[in-house]
């Protein structure tokens, strides 16, 4: 399907990628119906997504095809009432995402390489990359949605019940509300200081990691 754009898929507007990947992977080994527009015309399609195991997802996906901006410059313009909806719905594609990567791990839908955690020299790598396809494209969907996405990561992250982190916080207070008293100051401390140590280890192996596997292969 190279050079043709995809509107709908199942009957629901695609205005992101999300919207087709997820609708794809949800619907492994099952009809699914596209409507695109080639040459000016829409034409309706159904195919079926293979499921885990029939493909290789280091070198492509269950359809076996590539997205990319459109070559002509065409975009999808939306009302700002469409536009704010869709930034939710947006979001929650992230945070669903972030939620089944456990999942699509085991299930296979993704590699270790594509799930692996990244430190701040990964995360430029692929924030340069977005930044080079929103200069290259002039459409600033690539760097503001990789944005997004770290900004979600983070913050989800941050929530996670690790010593250190403010979700390690939440779970001795929600220790003292079962114990009814207080936990000892010096005992918690340790235990975020202790954290916080392995947090940093973690880090600079990360940093490593992602300098002598770089995200993005130089070329």
């Amino acid at each position: 399907m190279a050079g043709d754009a995809i509107m709908q898929i199942n009957g629901e507007k695609v205005d992101n990628s999300n919207a087709l990947v997820n609708t794809v992977y949800e619907n492994a080994g099952q009809p699914v119906d596209l409507l695109i527009k080639r040459d000016g015309q829409e034409i309706n399609l159904t195919i079926v997504p293979r499921l885990p195991g029939e493909f290789d997802p280091a070198v492509e996906g269950p359809l076996g095809v590539a997205l990319t901006n459109a070559t002509n410059g065409e975009r999808i313009s939306s009302s700002p009432i469409e536009a704010i909806g869709g930034s939710f719905s947006f979001l929650w594609d992230y945070i669903s995402l972030y939620a089944r990567l456990p999942s699509m791990l085991i299930n296979g839908e993704i590699t270790a390489q594509e799930a692996r955690p990244v430190s701040i020299v990964g995360i430029s790598q692929i924030a340069g990359q977005a930044a080079e396809s929103s200069a290259t494209s002039g459409n600033a969907y690539p760097i503001l949605s990789i944005a997004a996405f770290i900004s979600v990561a983070l913050g989800l992250t941050n929530l996670l019940p690790i010593p250190a982190l403010d979700g390690g916080r939440i779970m001795f207070v929600l220790l003292e509300a079962v114990r009814g008293r207080r936990i000892e100051p010096e005992r918690e401390g340790m235990v975020h200081a202790i954290g916080m140590l392995v947090m940093l280890g973690l880090m600079a192996l990360l940093i490593v990691q992602d300098i002598i596997n770089p995200i993005i292969p130089m070329q």
